[in-house]
């Protein structure tokens, strides 16, 4: 059976460590601020990704709990995760992270966003009417043939529309009939995207079709991946510009949200 090491990266920063405390702020949800320290889910995480089917809940970003500290010495207060809006992290860089605190819908198979909810902290990639979120991690296991150790880095991203209070795990696919792609993909985007009527239509038209666009697609990620080819490694590593070049039709479609009247 294959073991994975599983890090969370956080817009390019490794942030782990068992009980390790963290300079933070807390922006709770009556408007109030907590600026000191933190414990909570930021954490190495060593599981077998074979058996995951909650990769939320691996990485402990569904912490139900926020133990606070005024100073490194103080003694801890909890904090809940309903309580919270954000939580901005202070890297050791002089870089910041800031996750949201915000309930995190599912897609079923045929595209439709599930009612049913849980509440998780996910950090910003992009704060806008459409903000992004995500992150980047690493598993590692043995090659079954060969014994050699392998390697292989993912990401996940999730969209929310500044009027709802929920964000979509787009990218949380599981098994998909040919017959059902069509509506995974444009669905919960027709959910995203809701009061856009001009994006909506443009959306149901796409659903509704029997063309077959697939090529043309194909071309345009294969342009955009070339141009991302030509950026350079500390460009290249930057979450938000993976998201641009690898989600382009998505990045064109949140362009047009923005602009939409």
């Amino acid at each position: 059976m294959k073991k994975v090491f599983l890090f969370l990266f956080l817009n390019c920063v490794i942030l782990f460590g068992f009980g390790k405390t963290y300079k933070a702020s807390i922006l709770l949800n009556n408007g109030s601020t907590k600026t000191g320290w933190i414990k909570s889910f930021i954490e190495e995480k060593i599981i077998n990704l074979d058996i995951v089917d909650d990769l939320e809940h691996e990485l402990n970003l569904d912490d139900k709990k926020i133990s606070f500290l005024a100073t490194e010495k103080a003694t801890p207060e909890t904090i809940t995760i309903d309580e919270i809006d954000e939580i901005t992290i202070f890297n050791e860089d002089n870089t910041k992270t800031t996750f949201k605190a915000l309930e995190l819908k599912e897609v079923t198979s045929e595209g439709i966003v599930k009612e049913n909810e849980r509440r998780v902290f996910l950090p910003y990639i992009r704060k806008g009417k459409i903000s992004i979120f995500g992150y980047r991690y690493i598993e590692k296991g043995s090659n079954p043939y060969n014994g050699t150790m392998i390697a292989s880095q993912n990401m996940r991203f999730y969209y929310m529309n500044s009027s709802k209070n929920y964000a979509i795990n787009y990218q949380n696919i599981k098994t998909i009939s040919l017959l059902s792609i069509k509506k995974r993909m444009l669905n919960p985007l027709i959910d995203l995207f809701y009061d856009c009527p001009k994006l909506v239509e443009k959306l149901e038209k796409g659903l509704n079709s029997k063309a077959d666009n697939s090529k043309e697609m194909r071309k345009e990620f294969n342009d955009s991946i070339k141009a991302f080819k030509k950026l350079s490694k500390e460009e290249q590593n930057q979450l938000s510009v993976y998201h641009k070049y690898h989600f382009s039709t998505i990045e064109k479609m949140i362009d047009e949200y923005e602009n939409c009247p």
